[in-house]
């Protein structure tokens, strides 16, 4: 019999988001300005972590929200993580999918300094944004209660 570790999402205290530039993958390309953005989002570091998106996306889905950004973050991004990226994701879902360079790791390291438990790797997670600043975040795979801690604060961040 396998046994496998309990595994809690983290959760992410009130934070300001670091200015770094988003590019869309969609085909006509173009900047995202996270600092007029307001709602959730969702947000994974590399191509080992999309499989974690999958969760979040149906959830996030489930909800109708329409239009939430996709957040992929990486240090530098080449050629082969844009083409694995553009691959991961549906057409139509890509002009609200957008890359991240980060060469100083400053978006992870914010994550971690205001988050409540212990950082193991690089997951996937969830966001909810109000103009540049994150209000609530989940990190890691969600659970039923963190879930709908997070549902009840996007729909009270009106």
């Amino acid at each position: 019999m396998l046994w496998r570790t309990d595994y809690s999402p983290i959760i992410l205290r009130e934070f300001q988001l670091p200015v770094l530039t988003c590019e869309l993958l969609s085909v006509q390309g173009g900047k995202f300005d996270l600092g007029n953005f307001s709602g959730p989002a969702l947000f994974a570091f590399g191509p080992e972590s999309y499989h974690g998106l999958t969760v979040w996306r149906k959830l996030f889905d489930s909800e109708n929200w329409e239009s939430y950004p996709i957040l992929l973050v990486l240090p530098k991004w080449e050629k082969r993580d844009l083409e694995t990226a553009r691959a991961s994701f549906a057409p139509s879902q890509l002009r609200f999918v957008g890359s991240i360079s980060d060469p100083i790791d400053e978006f992870y390291r914010v994550l971690k300094s205001v988050s409540e438990g212990e950082f193991e790797n690089r997951r996937a997670g969830a966001i909810l944004i109000k103009n540049g600043v994150v209000l609530h975040g989940v990190y890691g795979p969600p659970t039923e209660e963190a879930w709908e801690e997070f549902t009840v604060k996007t729909q009270n961040s009106g």
